[in-house]
């Protein structure tokens, strides 16, 4: 079946690699920073573009946005805080979505990714997504700090969806090692 997306070959920008060092200094001697080293006066420049939430879990196998930047909201059109991003997502990559959370925070990892995602606006584009694992808080929920920039390009696919966003399965991804390897393709 012929893909309705225009075929393209994406690397990873400079942004994305400077999120990475920004999150590689967040942990200091730690494997992974804990959800209270992630202090956003410390992120100015990435802020607008940041999203964090909860990570899937066996038992709560959902993806609860709890922050989410200025420009991520005006790029998406709408506030997204205290949404589920499943939501968002066809319910048949739901069960893949939920395993790469589980991935990142669990091998750890990061992971980066380009996805297609139907806008509030009306129209599609792709989206760079970065993600890295951030430990336990208090009451033992793991997160992931995510950065979600326009990737490029304007799709005329619109995305079936009933929240006014949807966001398609990635064209193209990659784990990245943060020191306890990827998993195995």
């Amino acid at each position: 079946m012929d893909s309705p997306y225009p075929s393209a070959t994406f690397l990873r920008s400079k942004e994305s690699r400077a999120f990475e060092e920004f999150w590689r200094a967040l942990r200091g001697e730690k494997l992974v920073p804990a959800r209270a080293d992630f202090q956003p006066a410390k992120a100015r420049s990435f802020l607008g573009d940041i999203v964090l939430m909860e990570a899937p879990t066996e038992t709560k196998p959902v993806y609860r946005i709890r922050v989410t930047g200025q420009r991520f909201d005006n790029l998406i059109g709408a506030n997204l805080t205290g949404r589920n991003n499943l939501d968002f997502m066809p319910e048949e990559y739901h069960a893949g979505s939920i395993a790469a959370g589980r991935t990142v925070v669990e091998l750890p990892c990061g992971l980066w990714q380009i996805s297609p995602a139907h806008l509030v606006r009306g129209y599609a584009t792709n989206l760079e997504i970065t993600a890295f694992p951030l430990g336990a808080d208090e009451s033992g929920l793991s997160y992931i700090l995510m950065q979600v920039l326009p990737a490029g390009g304007l799709n005329s696919v619109s995305l079936p969806t009933d929240q006014g966003v949807g966001i398609d399965t990635a064209l193209t991804h990659q784990y990245i090692d943060i020191g306890a390897g990827v998993p195995a393709a």
